[in-house]
């Protein structure tokens, strides 16, 4: 189940990723949840400024999630962001779509999706790859 849980939750916000990256040439951080019945949604969150910067949305994603997990609201959640990785069996970064996903049962996970801009406009991806990651939305009795 937990697996599960988590690919809807990469499957919910790495498409609408790559929408961006391909209309817009980046995008701003995202945040989903998946509910007690499996339901994924989309998590808002309202900037102070019209073009605020990434780390601030990021911020204000990550405590609508912790608050949401610690109501026992939600049993999962993802937090996708532009950032920077280097591909297995590389050396050097490539910007990447981060995304950091977490469970209510201790699970925690970063995946990211490598990809390039090309000179036409076209973006281009590698190979999602990930690893473990240490909790940050469900603790401190978050855990349902």
């Amino acid at each position: 189940m937990t697996q599960a849980d988590l690919d809807a939750l990469l499957n919910a916000v790495i498409p609408l990723a790559q929408q961006m990256l391909a209309k817009y040439g980046e995008f701003y951080p995202l945040g989903a949840a998946m509910n007690a019945a499996g339901e994924v949604g989309l998590v808002g969150c309202m900037p102070q400024s019209e073009r605020p910067e990434m780390q601030e949305v990021i911020d204000l994603l990550l405590a609508e999630l912790k608050a949401e997990a610690a109501r026992h609201e939600i049993r999962a959640s993802v937090l996708c962001f532009r950032g920077n990785a280097i591909p297995p069996g590389q050396s050097e970064k490539m910007d990447a779509i981060c995304a950091h996903l977490e469970h209510e049962s201790g699970d925690c996970l970063a995946a990211f999706l490598p990809y390039r801009k090309e000179i036409s406009g076209e973006v281009t991806y590698g190979d999602l790859f990930g690893g473990r990651l240490k909790p940050q939305i469900f603790v401190n009795g978050a855990a349902g």
